[in-house]
């Protein structure tokens, strides 16, 4: 049974998740003692713990840590990263952030916490004076489902099987805003008769969601009742019942159509939610929070008193609050668009285990508030030299075969247009696609990838190694395979650089063991080009490669067949690709994924910046990773001059599986200890040179100037 364990290691002691394939190491001085603990000897849920005899702890690596008093059960402090601190005499448990598991420290006395750049022991340095004894607890960040619903293809039925989904959360105090106290919907599946495991039932809140009673709007609140743990009740007029009062979910003056319904829940649960963040701070985590000062910079409000409201009060109190107010606190992940089919139920849990906004509506139909239409693939061609820049990105679409990634016309079998859609358009950096199409700009996943989450992976033989093929089948193409991945020293990388493999050796490569392959070369309907013809691979039986990205022209299909064969997932083109446009394109997510991004946020900040991003899509899984990111949420950060010596500094946060929508983090170019709500772009601050370049040769990470890509150790001022 995969579990979380603890091992010793030549430098202390490492924390292995089995579970989700994560190590983290602990360095201790030599001769330090280490023996078991018992999970319940911690405060924090833990699976794992061991207690060690030591004068210090060396996180390897710049975390935040947040502190707590043991004995008060209250919060004392954040520590930022890279930032040295002094914590007098108390009983403290410490939080490790931005780890791959969920860490925790427990010990009494005093400590300092020193960051060290240099010498034996870089990182993060707890020390104390003298040996201390200090429990270590750990648990995975994985989430599972407790279970299977079964559901008719009657309608009351789902309402039941989807208000049950609420059974998952861990409480409905406002600390469900936390990512780690939701847990994942149990399964959802179509039979004959109804049926739910014991203890899976909607939840008693006293809260409803009254929708007419079709599938369409059943889809569209899904998210929202798990939330706000509503049972789905019919009702011709749309509306969340708590408490007594009725809060509609169209407006009083809005079209009561589906539309609408869209529009009313996505608002609802942004509401609900960003509140949620904002009034948490009044308990346990009294933490300084940005999005708390920009709610009380606009409005008197007492927290306590919200954080103390009963459930149903407290929604009916949220929708008190002007919109002004809220709207903006925080930018929302993710959409999800899914056709009102029975055949689709399979999906929605994934959907809302994420949070994401649900559009229920059949693309295909033209009578729909949304319709999905044919992409027009031209609309994409803006060059016409394979050197081209972007800045000469106007002029008319070249033939093929003039600089693009397909095959010669003459071996090409067209594809019937209408595989390829173009979506509506959504305010989120995440849009998945449930239907039958292949989306632009989206994610298509499959129900066998997501599974795929929840299955054990095979042991490694050097677990904190990351295995990497890049294949090259074109020589005009060498410039993209060259110093791709390997960016960041917390990382071992074994990159395995393969050129002009024929169709044997590309199948026998594919059946080996690799966390990614990254393909630079033409594709067909035919298969993957090679240099004794086409490797289709939808006639792989099976496959070791865990994540891809195919840059090559239309290579939705062929990832489709990598997917089919036992990949999580990958990125892939809906279109011909120019060789220029698709190099620039290819290293940049590369040092995405390099930096922990999952799919959907290496494609979200990858595509914006370079023209012809948008022919770029996702097959399966779009929230796997390659790595973690040691922040917890990755972050891009966009820095622009505004003067002489001043920059502007944007943070831009990409919520993972790990650390969904809710999770908190620092910016280590603030000198106070502001926490923020990881999810999209954050507030602008302006910093002086100097800062700015001890900013930059801190930690290494993904910094944007002028639409390029760089590690941040790469850069100074001058150089903006």
């Amino acid at each position: 049974m995969k579990k979380v364990r603890f091992t010793d290691t030549d430098r202390g002691v490492e924390a292995v998740d089995d579970i989700e394939d994560r190590t983290f190491e602990l360095h201790l001085p030599d001769g330090s003692a280490v023996g078991p603990v018992s999970a319940d000897r911690f405060a924090f849920p833990v699976t794992a713990g061991i207690e060690v005899e030591a004068s210090r702890i060396v996180v390897p690596e710049y975390f935040g840590l947040f502190v707590y008093d043991r004995d008060e059960g209250s919060f004392v402090r954040t520590i930022k990263p890279a930032t040295d601190a002094f914590v007098s005499e108390g009983a403290y448990d410490v939080d490790i952030g931005g780890a791959p598991l969920k860490m925790y420290l427990s010990f009494e006395g005093a400590f300092d916490v020193v960051h060290r750049s240099e010498g034996a022991e870089p990182g993060t340095v707890l020390e104390f004076d003298g040996n201390r004894s200090v429990r270590i607890g750990a648990r995975s960040l994985h989430s599972s489902p407790a279970g299977t619903i079964t559901t008719t293809e009657s309608v009351e039925d789902l309402m039941t099987a989807v208000s049950s989904f609420g059974s998952a959360i861990k409480t409905f105090s406002p600390e469900r805003s936390f990512p780690t106290l939701r847990g994942h919907p149990p399964r959802l599946e179509v039979g004959e008769e109804f049926s739910a495991p014991p203890g899976i039932e909607p939840p008693e809140t006293g809260v409803e969601i009254a929708v007419p009673p079709d599938v369409k709007s059943v889809y569209t609140v899904a998210s929202l009742s798990y939330y706000l743990g509503a049972k789905i009740v019919p009702g011709s007029e749309p509306a969340i019942l708590a408490n007594g009062d009725r809060f509609p979910l169209t407006g009083e003056n809005a079209p009561r159509n589906a539309r609408a319904l869209m529009d009313g829940a996505a608002g609802a649960l942004e509401r609900q939610f960003a509140l949620d963040c904002v009034v948490r701070t009044a308990g346990l985590y009294d933490v300084d929070l940005r999005e708390t000062q920009r709610l009380i910079e606009r409005i008197d409000v007492d927290l306590q008193h919200l954080y103390d409201l009963p459930l149903p009060d407290r929604i009916g109190a949220y929708f008190e609050v002007p919109g002004h107010v809220v709207d903006d606190l925080l930018e929302w992940h993710s959409t999800t668009d899914i056709v009102p089919s029975y055949r689709f139920a399979k999906f929605l849990p994934y959907a809302v285990a994420e949070l994401s906004q649900i559009r229920s509506y059949d693309p295909s139909r033209a009578d729909e508030e949304l319709t999905a239409s044919s992409a027009n693939t031209g609309d994409f061609f803006r060059t016409t030299d394979r050197n081209v820049t972007e800045s000469d990105a106007d002029g008319p679409r070249p033939a093929l075969g003039m600089g693009s990634r397909s095959a010669d016309t003459s071996e090409r079998r067209r594809r019937n247009p209408s595989e390829v859609v173009s979506p509506p358009e959504v305010d989120t950096d995440t849009h998945v696609w449930i239907a039958d199409q292949y989306p632009v700009r989206a994610g298509k996943p499959t129900l066998e990838s997501l599974e795929r989450r929840f299955e054990s992976k095979p042991e490694k033989e050097e677990p904190e190694w990351i295995r990497i093929l890049v294949v090259c089948n074109d020589s005009e193409m060498r410039e993209e395979s060259e110093d791709l991945y390997g960016f960041r020293d917390f990382f071992e990388f074994d990159i395995d650089v393969r050129y002009d493999l024929s169709t044997d050796e590309l199948r026998e490569a594919l059946h080996e063991e690799f966390d990614f392959f990254h393909y630079v070369g033409h594709v067909d309907e035919q298969g993957m080009r090679c240099h004794d013809g086409w490797l289709d691979l939808h006639d792989l039986e099976y496959t070791g490669v865990e994540l891809f990205f195919l840059n090559a022209c239309t290579s939705f299909s062929q990832g489709r067949g990598l997917v089919d064969a036992g990949s999580r997932g990958g990125v892939i083109t809906l279109a011909e690709v120019y060789n220029s446009l698709a190099t620039r394109f290819g290293r940049r997510l590369a040092r995405l994924l390099d930096a922990g991004f999952d799919l959907y946020g290496a494609l979200a900040a990858g595509r914006d910046s370079v023209i012809g991003g948008g022919m770029y899509g996702i097959i399966g899984d779009g929230r796997a990773s390659l790595c973690y990111n040691t922040d917890g949420v990755p972050t891009l950060y966009r820095v622009e001059r505004m003067g002489e010596d001043d920059f502007e500094i944007t943070p831009i946060s990409y919520p993972t599986s790990n650390y969904n929508v809710g999770t908190m983090l620092t910016f280590m170019y603030e000198k106070n200890e502001i926490m923020h709500i990881g999810s999209g772009t954050g507030v602008p601050y302006t910093l002086p040179g100097q800062e700015l370049s001890e900013f930059l040769s801190g930690k290494s990470i993904p910094v944007e100037v002028n639409g390029k890509l760089y590690w941040s150790n790469e850069l100074g001022p001058s150089d903006i």
